[in-house]
């Protein structure tokens, strides 16, 4: 029997990579444009569904961005050419998906096992970089704890953000196998382990997307049945014995939650700035050199990695406005809206439904709090439960018209 494209691909956007003159590699880079390239010469074109279009449209204008931004300052920029090549990689899986041949049948259980098995990995590796503190995949970021600078855990991503928001799309994952009776050995130690990443990444967006989706979740679930509650008290007392009686848990929990909590509470803009780490200074200053672009960068950005400033914005959509101008962020909201609306369309398999609607949920804090879209890998993910999504709604109204 031939094996699911879908599989094929959840497997490679989770895989590592190896350093190439000082730039990480990864195998979904080499990998999906091939796959893309193969399945280009087989069939002869590639259908491009009305859905992805805006998504396309988008990748097209931030070329157009880095290609005005070169001619405009003289510059070849190299590695904004390298990172959009990557984002190129967002639109080419779902792509490969959806003109994969029929014979290629989709599995969902075992993609959820792919998932899962890749997860616990992933995040088994990047537990132990960050415990030896190993300047393999090093993420540049770093804190202190007692006293000791710490690199950021950035798992094989390199990148804590990265890192954490994978490992949250992998806990959404499997917190629903548990409650389905899916895999729950793999389920159980799965939820450990990415719990785990997402704490040592210190990322508080992804601490704040598990507690919106645990929300949705809760509210959209019949949770309280007697085997969901043993289960969710479970995790709650797990919670709480580890953050009582681990140093490194206990200082995470005061300087990135409670302390955060303390400044929002005050109200004013030096406090949410802090609380923020910064995060609404950047977006004003972001905002105010916009407005003093000439006419051309007003409509096609700066370009990513283009010209003195480098670093996002912590918010993809100040992001594309910034890098990709008025053209780009039009887009980009129109790409991510198309990803809303599927995800409220409805179909009979309720964990399914659950699932991408908590991916959707999760992309949503991350593109708020950070430069989501630039998060390519997990970003690729989720584009491959929108597609196995889509293909859900196909099938369901292919049936009814029967």
């Amino acid at each position: 029997m031939k094996k699911s494209m879908y599989l094929l691909l959840a497997a490679i956007i989770m895989l590592p990579g190896v350093y190439i003159q000082g730039e990480l590699i990864n195998f979904v880079d080499i990998f999906v444009p091939a796959f893309f390239v193969i399945q280009l010469l087989q069939n002869g074109r590639i259908k491009i569904t009305k859905r992805l279009v805006p998504l396309a449209m988008y990748v097209s204008i931030c070329f157009m961005s880095i290609v005005i931004a070169c001619i405009y300052d003289g510059v070849f920029y190299t590695r904004a050419v390298l990172k959009w090549i990557r984002l190129l990689e967002i639109l080419l899986i779902p792509i490969i998906a959806s003109n994969s041949s029929k014979a290629i049948l989709m599995k969902k259980k075992e993609i959820i096992s792919c998932t899962l098995s890749f997860g616990i990995v992933s995040g088994l590796v990047g537990i132990i970089l960050f415990l030896i503190q190993s300047t393999l995949y090093m993420a540049p970021q770093t804190f202190i704890v007692n006293g000791r600078l710490l690199h950021r855990a950035g798992g094989v991503f390199a990148e804590p953000a990265t890192f954490s928001f994978m490992m949250v799309l992998i806990i959404i994952v499997a917190v629903q196998c548990l409650f389905n009776r899916m895999n729950i050995f793999k389920a159980l130690l799965a939820v450990i382990i990415s719990s785990i990443c997402v704490v040592i990444s210190d990322t508080r967006a992804a601490i704040l997307a598990i507690a919106v989706c645990a929300i949705y979740i809760i509210i959209s679930s019949n949770l309280f049945t007697k085997r969901r509650i043993i289960i969710l008290c479970s995790f709650i007392l797990i919670a709480i014995f580890a953050f009582s009686s681990n140093n490194y848990l206990k200082d995470f929990w005061q300087r990135r939650v409670v302390k955060s909590f303390e400044f929002i509470i005050k109200l004013d803009f030096t406090s949410l700035n802090s609380a923020s780490s910064g995060r609404l200074e950047v977006w004003k200053s972001r905002i105010e050199n916009y407005c003093k672009f000439p006419f051309i960068q007003l409509i096609f950005g700066k370009g990513y990695k283009c010209g003195e400033i480098f670093a996002g914005s912590d918010n993809s959509f100040i992001s594309s406005l910034y890098f990709t101008g008025a053209a780009g962020l039009i887009a980009f909201v129109n790409y991510y809206w198309g990803i809303v609306c599927i995800a409220f369309r409805n179909i009979s398999d309720k964990m399914m439904t659950i699932i991408f609607r908590s991916f959707v949920i999760t992309m949503t804090v991350c593109m708020l709090l950070t430069d989501g879209m630039t998060l390519y890998r997990p970003m690729c993910l989720v584009m491959l439960f929108a597609e196995i999504y889509s293909k859900e709604i196909e099938f369901e109204k292919a049936r009814r018209l029967c």
